[in-house]
């Protein structure tokens, strides 16, 4: 709310030749023509819910990889149109929604995945359907003739990881992360080649279950090299945590591991499944 009110200052004294006015109570623009903007911050639940079932033609939604990406979606279902149509041409409104923000966040790797680099098999049947629909414009500090030379002297002292998602607006790398230095383009072997079957391999869980996406990654080691391959990924949201473990062993078919490790909360009595 203070930094809605803070923003609409500039705009206030302008009220009358912009033919709206503003009340800062309800953070609400109503304009001469009908049109309404309503600003709404997302901090908690129950500012999602007062969001469900509403009609927002127009949906923008700043910092966005800030928000859970089921925040996001749920946001989406707001998103929609009836009988809006230009006044000189008659064409229909299409429901339309802006996302905002810098890499880095809780849905980052959400964003990368849906809008930097695209990848469809991590989407839902519903968001595949609609593939053609999102578009990613990126922008950099070079396009915004506004900063000044203070401002981008701060950012170059940030950390490297911060430099590297706010400066160059790199979404591979993750700050606090095991591997700050991570890189995809020399850390990922596209290489296709099957794993040599006598080489060690272990498997490593980590139990997220809709708060956060539940992973198991498997692994096998070089004997010669040392070297350590990731060499397949599971993980999801969607489903249970007895259902989560039938998909890893399913995946896992006849191979067998040196060890597995797995989060120590997993082992805290506390059962989720499917009903």
């Amino acid at each position: 709310g203070q930094i809605i009110t803070k923003e609409m200052r500039r705009y206030i004294k302008h009220q009358d030749e912009l033919g709206f006015h503003y009340t800062p109570s309800r953070h609400v623009a109503e304009f001469d023509n009908g049109a309404i903007i309503f600003f709404r911050g997302l901090e908690t639940a129950a500012d999602i819910q007062q969001e469900q079932g509403i009609e927002r033609d127009l949906l923008i939604i700043d910092e966005a990889p800030q928000h859970l990406w089921d925040t996001i979606s749920a946001m989406f279902a707001s998103n929609r149109t009836t009988n809006i149509h230009h006044a000189l041409t008659g064409q229909k409104w299409r429901a339309t929604a802006i996302l905002t923000g810098n890499p880095g966040g809780v849905s980052q790797v959400e964003f990368k995945y849906h809008f930097v680099k695209v990848d469809t098999s991590r989407w839902t049947e519903g968001e595949v359907k609609m593939k053609d629909e999102f578009v990613f414009v990126a922008s950099g500090p070079e396009d915004n003739s506004h900063l000044s030379e203070d401002y981008l002297a701060d950012l170059e002292s940030q950390p490297e990881w911060r430099r590297r998602q706010w400066l160059k607006g790199d979404w591979d790398v993750q700050g606090g992360t095991f591997f700050e230095s991570w890189n995809s383009a020399v850390h990922i072997d596209k290489s296709t080649a099957p794993i040599d079957p006598s080489w060690p391999k272990w498997r490593s869980i980590d139990l997220g279950y809709k708060s956060h996406e539940s992973v198991c990654l498997w692994f096998a080691q070089d004997p010669v090299t040392a070297d350590v391959v990731v060499y397949n990924e599971y993980g999801t949201t969607e489903v249970a945590t007895d259902k989560f473990i039938e998909n890893i062993t399913r995946r896992s078919g006849r191979e067998r591991y040196s060890i597995n490790w797995a989060d120590p909360a997993m082992f805290i009595n506390k059962q989720e499944t499917e009903g």
